[in-house]
């Protein structure tokens, strides 16, 4: 499975800095089910939670495009990208 879906979420903890998580998944689900279900996962905290951008991820070349026709969101490209490509070093610090 070469292209699966993709949120990125920009989370704000009460008294802490901002900071935004992508959510990678395959391409059945929907992109509005997924946000309503992981946001709650934020929420527990007290976290403020939007969505910054939403689409199609490619795998195989790490590319990000297109939008999510039911969050009425579109993929922001190489910055969608690069937060992906490095998440697990700058842990989503914009």
């Amino acid at each position: 499975m070469s292209e699966m879906k993709f949120i990125v979420f920009r989370v704000a903890p009460p008294g802490r800095t901002a900071f935004e998580v992508p959510i990678i998944f395959p391409k059945v689900m929907v992109h509005k089910d997924v946000f309503v279900h992981t946001r709650q996962l934020f929420w527990r905290d007290g976290s403020e939670t939007t969505i910054v951008s939403a689409g199609f991820y490619q795998t195989s070349t790490g590319r990000c495009y297109g939008e999510s026709e039911t969050l009425k969101v579109k993929a922001r490209g190489h910055e969608d990208e690069s937060l992906i490509a490095t998440h697990d070093v700058t842990g989503g610090t914009v």
